[in-house]
């Protein structure tokens, strides 16, 4: 599962992270800073794609939402 995340949420996202964890929700659960996501982020298949905002759509979020959908997430 990756939280892509910016700020304040970013922490959000962490405390998401560890409850999955926590939980065994996921085999794998990582939060990562929207602004920095990158293509080797996602897994390589199954997974999933959360997104974390305050202010709603932001482009920080939008360009993790393109590399999500060109991962199939």
């Amino acid at each position: 599962m990756i939280i892509a995340a910016c700020g304040t949420s970013h922490k959000a996202g962490k405390y998401g992270e560890f409850l999955m964890r926590e939980l065994g929700c996921f085999k794998s659960a990582n939060t990562v800073n929207a602004s920095e996501i990158k293509s080797r982020d996602f897994p390589k298949s199954g997974g999933g794609f959360i997104s974390i905002s305050q202010s709603g759509e932001t482009m920080d979020l939008l360009i993790p939402f393109r590399l999500a959908k060109e991962h199939g997430q």
